[in-house]
């Protein structure tokens, strides 16, 4: 069995060159490492204009480290991470004794194959994990579903597996909808004969 990764400290990054808008992939990758680098916890009891200072006042912090570009910085949308902050997935990761953001992980599944991903966030709660993966994407909520069902079970599976807990939850957080959706199995997922792995590493980085 082997160990989830501790993620190594987040690294500044460069300033772009340009004032171009940033194109929606872009925007997606700038939302994530915000989510990633923000501690529900901050935000515990807080609400509306309060919220919203403090959220900006992180996200300034962020740019100013420069684990923002200054460009990423102004394109994010801090009104959907804020209703994310309220939601009730948050509180839970918040109240939890051990919660995870950005845990990078390989796990050797059926032909000796490797599949490696980044679990965006996960908690306990009652001694089992509960999954959660943000998504950009503008399209319908049914159609997300449809599209990210299979990654999440991948997720489900790579964490239970290397951690030897069980997994009682996973949800998609659709940031464009403000919303959690909840991705079930009735079975853990499995790689069929001939099969190749899907590129889950990147999907959840890039949205359709």
């Amino acid at each position: 069995r082997r160990e989830v990764v501790m993620p190594l400290p987040l690294a500044p990054l460069p300033q772009l060159q340009d004032d171009k808008p940033l194109p929606a992939a872009q925007r997606g990758i700038a939302t994530h490492r915000a989510l990633g680098a923000l501690d529900p916890a901050a935000f515990t009891g807080l609400e509306g204009e309060a919220l919203g200072h403090r959220l900006q006042d992180a996200l300034d912090e962020l740019a100013a480290k420069g684990l923002l570009r200054r460009q990423e910085r102004s394109a994010i949308d801090t009104e959907a991470i804020a209703a994310f902050m309220e939601s009730d997935l948050a509180l839970r990761m918040a109240g939890s004794s051990e919660h995870r953001r950005e845990w990078p992980f390989t796990l050797k599944v059926e032909g000796g194959m490797l599949l490696q991903g980044v679990l965006d966030a996960c908690f306990l709660e009652d001694g089992a994990w509960v999954l959660v993966d943000y998504k950009t994407d503008r399209g319908e909520q049914d159609a997300l579903k449809a599209k990210y069902t299979a990654q999440m079970r991948w997720y489900m599976r790579a964490l239970r597996d290397i951690t030897g807990m069980p997994v009682k939850e996973a949800w998609l957080y659709l940031m464009h909808w403000r919303k959690a959706v909840q991705v079930k199995e009735d079975a853990p997922i499995r790689l069929r004969p001939g099969a190749s792995l899907p590129r889950i590493a990147s999907q959840d980085r890039i949205p359709g």
